[in-house]
């Protein structure tokens, strides 16, 4: 499974410094058009008139882990810079692309989760700090008149 990216950047993998790898799943949420539906008097059914459609969710969830605790706020640190950026000016966006390769052009992130970290051996016998994860946002739809 591809390492989902946020405006270029690996910002939901875990990594040690030297490698990067993605512990979790970025997916995109269901896709839906805006419908009007219009009925005339003396036809049957309905006509409808479509208004492009609404904006999409994401999610992030998996485990992030980093040799050091300061490593591992660092990762929030810069998912939390991108949340307060879309909070500041909504009309900024940037590409995402999903664990399964899917690229989208225009998405923010809105939230950050994660729970209490706790040291653990990896693999390989080095200690590092884990915690699950979960992150939301959005991709912008498209409305029109």
């Amino acid at each position: 499974m591809a390492s989902p990216t946020f405006n270029g950047q690996s910002l939901f993998d875990s990594g040690d410094g030297t490698s990067n790898y993605s512990e979790g799943v970025l997916f995109v949420g269901p896709y839906s058009k805006i419908r009007q539906p219009l009925h005339f008097n003396g036809e049957d059914g309905n006509r409808y008139l479509t208004h492009g459609w609404g904006d999409r969710t994401w999610t992030f969830k998996g485990l992030m882990s980093a040799p050091t605790i300061g490593g591992l706020f660092a990762n929030f640190a810069a998912i939390e810079a991108y949340i307060d950026e879309a909070d500041s000016d909504d009309s900024t966006y940037h590409a995402l692309t999903d664990s399964f390769g899917g690229s989208y052009s225009a998405a923010q992130i809105h939230t950050l989760q994660y729970g209490e970290p706790h040291y653990s051996k990896n693999h390989r016998g080095a200690g590092e700090y884990v915690t699950e994860v979960i992150a939301t946002g959005i991709i912008q739809g498209m409305e029109t008149d």
